[in-house]
């Protein structure tokens, strides 16, 4: 699936561009000229914007184990931006959410541990999980 992927990137793009190329070039008459360039740059557009994935099954198996993944990344974040802000002179704040999001690390990496090598669906409930804060600019 991942050749098929890759192929279609380069080939959709490619077949767009010869589209409006041969309509330029060879195009007998106007509106099949206006009618294969417009065709051309729609499929150029398709494959830049690659809107042909959606298209194409999906390859991941391991749901939950890729969810908790993004919700560890987001706690990276919550992290440094605690630690910026805890830099930058702020005393009470960032020193209990430095706290918390080291706790909230420890049960995410337990959540990964359970979800490791196994395949199916993203998980419905995600007990365990602190409400997140939002992140202060430059995180």
């Amino acid at each position: 699936m991942r050749k098929l992927r890759r192929i279609l990137h380069l080939i959709v793009p490619a077949v767009g561009m010869a589209l409006v190329i041969g309509a330029v070039l060879f195009g007998e008459s106007l509106p099949v000229q206006l009618f294969l360039v417009l065709a051309g740059l729609l499929l150029t557009e398709a494959g830049i914007w690659r809107l042909a994935d959606p298209l194409l099954p999906d390859e991941r198996k391991y749901l939950a184990l890729r969810a908790e993944t993004d919700h560890f990344m987001t706690l990276v974040r919550q992290l440094n931006a605690a630690a910026v802000a805890l830099d930058e002179g702020e005393e009470r704040g960032p020193r209990f959410a430095l706290d918390e999001v080291r706790t909230e690390m420890h049960r995410s990496i337990d959540r990964m541990v359970n979800f490791a090598g196994k395949a199916g669906e993203e998980p419905v409930a995600q007990a365990g999980r602190s409400a997140e804060t939002p992140m202060r600019a430059g995180a």
